[in-house]
């Protein structure tokens, strides 16, 4: 009889398994890197609020691919090939075909959330009808900028816009400090193997990101310049990473930074993920690397001009945001060189 119990036991068990696995759930983020990693917490919400055997994300490619083996995102699919445009015609003019690969795109999902479109817009409506074409799915529409009153964190917002489109959800708390993005080993040792390259010592080096998606997030490079020498002065080798965005813009002084440590030009995001477990202090904008090092659990110092830290700030556990405004943010200000070197210490110390 115990027997019988113990098989019956593990049959159902299996069969939870099962039907658990068949849980799947789809964000739609179309956003940048930064917007990406600030939809983490509502990844892992809605996965153990819903207890989601896979949570698949859909976007663009080159942001998401911090994302898989490192998160509690299981699949990524890219927004491009999905054919999800033809979402925005007028809802009198959308039709499926009986093998319309829309079908199969929304096929094996039972929840979906998507950054893109309104709710009550045509998007909403032919994404509500797709999806419901072939079973039972639960769709809602989250808006990616916040309203200007809000006074919360862009991942808070995100979190209560779920709550708001899935009611029967009960509402949580976003952790601002969790760690969502693991460093894996093969990300460490690339890292190392461009350090040992660049003739630095992985123990000893600063990171500095003096780039953004914006120029206008962009603080100056001469400040940036101040806080190398500073960090090179107390025994610490700055290492400066750029991408393609500064390359072609040619917005930052790569000569004169280079002056103080090595400039990295459009490393690998593997190479990125581990930079940002290895550097003792990260210094960046309010951009997408800036997210990322907070995330994976770096010892973070983000500096916010035209933008708000206190909606935008990185998400992550040792993370200081300073908001220093939009006015002469992309100048020489000794000042606050001076401020953002003080913090930088204070993460170094701890």
């Amino acid at each position: 009889m115990a027997k019988d119990r113990e098989i019956f036991s593990l049959v159902e068990e299996k069969e939870q398994e099962a039907a658990k696995t068949g849980r799947q759930g789809l964000i739609i983020q179309p956003g940048a890197l930064g917007d990406c990693i600030l939809t983490l917490p509502v990844a892992r919400f809605l996965k153990q609020s819903l207890d989601l055997g896979t949570l698949a994300i859909m976007g663009n490619m080159d942001f998401l691919a911090a994302m898989l083996g490192r998160t509690c995102v299981d699949k990524i699919r890219s927004l491009e090939g999905a054919g999800v445009h033809r979402l925005f015609e007028a809802r009198g003019q959308f039709n499926l075909g009986d093998k319309d690969p829309l079908l199969t795109t929304f096929m094996p999902y039972s929840w979906i959330i998507s950054f893109l479109g309104e709710a009550g817009s045509d998007f909403e409506q032919n994404l509500l009808f797709a999806a419901n074409c072939t079973h039972s799915a639960e769709v809602g529409s989250v808006r990616l900028k916040a309203d200007e009153e809000y006074a919360g964190h862009i991942s808070q917002f995100y979190m209560d816009e779920v709550c708001r489109e899935l009611p029967h959800l009960e509402r949580e708390e976003a952790d601002l400090n969790a760690v969502l993005i693991l460093a894996g080993h093969n990300d460490v040792v690339k890292a190392q193997m461009l350090l040992d390259k660049l003739g630095v010592d992985e123990g000893k080096f600063v990171l500095m990101a003096p780039g953004a998606g914006s120029v206008l997030k962009c603080w100056g490079n001469e400040n940036f310049a101040a806080c190398a020498k500073a960090s090179l002065d107390a025994g610490f080798t700055p290492v400066f990473v750029i991408g393609p965005a500064e390359i072609d813009r040619k917005n930052i002084n790569t000569e004169m930074l280079g002056m103080f440590g090595p400039v990295i030009e459009c490393p690998s995001f593997s190479e990125l993920v581990g930079l940002c477990s290895l550097c003792r202090c990260y210094l960046g904008n309010d951009s997408g690397l800036s997210h990322l090092a907070g995330a994976v659990g770096a010892q973070t110092v983000a500096v916010f001009g035209p933008t708000s830290a206190r909606r935008y700030r990185p998400l992550g556990p040792k993370v200081t945001a300073i908001e220093m405004g939009a006015e002469g943010f992309g100048q020489v200000n000794p000042e606050q060189a001076g401020l953002v070197c003080a913090k930088m210490f204070e993460q170094l110390g701890n």
